[in-house]
């Protein structure tokens, strides 16, 4: 930031970054070096290990060729179809769903090593009812962050950029907030568990499935229907997202899917719509940045009380919540105190 605002312009901001990624490499090479003193860096390849993971090192180059096109061919139609000005509208409106959906991905990391290490030990039945407990909280988590996105995120951009960019994007950005949410009830959270019980080449047929549809969805929805086309193309993948649940949770997990969906997602889905619709009116509400954040405070504060009426979340996670919570602010204070000390 401080490169740009010199007016460097990109190339003091490739600087920048490429500067920051240097000093991070040397950060964990010297953390690997301490907390693993028989770990040291040889520039050479050794070919038992290389022959080893010869399948996940194809499989990274295959996931890398999907991840370009998914990542990269909706700016790139939008910009060469619509507009320069059309891609930064649509980037700006990944840029609140994107933190969001890795926020919540990452918060539930536990279950790779978690699902690798119980079902390798025969632990299948502890990790089963350790995996339903999660699957409800995640959808929950998923449900009130996305739908409070959906309501409010349209009065974020309002205020943030203005008036004009953020009613043009209006009916795109809650068609990939809905589109959203089957992608992190399915992948985002099923990745891991995938992964971590070695079924690699069920990952890898999801992922080229998923990026099959999107691309099919990108080049007709861009060409005909303009900016609201990624929407549309976005929903399309849903259908991959949807598939690759059902196959995990009755091959890998040994659900009956019917089974799993009223355990794990139905109340959860069913707070997320009820809160929806009562929270609708207050849209016009949202006049300010004052407004936005209790609108959306009630919100999280209502699907909070709907998680403990429908007994998704126990007393005793909220309790264990509001430990959390003090003990994190009590570290944030600490903290801030003692910047001042010498």
């Amino acid at each position: 930031i401080l490169a740009v605002i010199a007016g460097t312009g990109v190339i003091g901001f490739v600087a920048a970054r490429t500067a920051v990624m240097g000093v991070g490499m040397v950060f964990m090479l010297r953390q690997a070096s301490s907390l693993q003193p028989t770990y040291h860096v040889r520039l050479a390849i050794h070919w038992p290990t290389a022959r080893q993971i010869s399948g996940y090192l194809a499989s990274g180059i295959c996931l890398r060729f999907t991840g370009f096109l998914t990542g990269g061919l909706d700016r790139t139609l939008i910009g060469a179809w619509i507009s320069i000005g059309a891609v930064t509208s649509y980037a700006l409106q990944w840029s609140l769903i994107s933190p969001i959906q890795s926020v919540l991905a990452n918060a539930f990391n536990y279950l790779f090593p978690m699902s690798s290490s119980l079902l390798a030990s025969g632990e299948k039945e502890r990790f089963r009812r350790i995996f339903l407990r999660s699957s409800s909280v995640y959808a929950l988590l998923s449900g009130i962050a996305l739908g409070a996105l959906f309501l409010f995120g349209t009065a974020f951009l309002r205020l943030w950029v203005g008036a004009a960019v953020a009613d043009h994007a209006a009916g795109v950005f809650r068609l990939l907030v809905i589109a959203a949410l089957p992608a992190q009830l399915a992948g985002s959270f099923l990745n891991g568990i995938v992964l971590g019980t070695g079924h690699l080449r069920l990952y890898i047929s999801y992922t080229v499935a998923k990026t099959a549809l999107l691309t099919t969805g990108l080049l007709v929805g861009i060409r005909y229907w303009s900016l609201a086309g990624t929407g549309i193309a976005y929903l399309l993948a849903s259908i991959a997202e949807i598939a690759y649940l059902v196959v995990v949770v009755r091959t890998v997990l040994e659900f009956p899917f019917l089974h799993f969906l009223r355990v794990a997602y139905a109340r959860p889905l069913i707070v997320t719509i009820i809160l929806t619709v009562a929270f609708w009116p207050l849209q016009a509400y949202a006049s300010s940045w004052l407004r936005v954040s209790v609108s959306c405070a009630l919100y999280i504060a209502a699907g909070a009380c709907g998680a403990t009426v429908t007994g998704i979340l126990s007393r005793a996670d909220l309790a264990q919540i509001r430990l959390f919570v003090r003990t994190s602010w009590s570290r944030v204070v600490a903290s801030v105190a003692a910047i001042g000390r010498p």
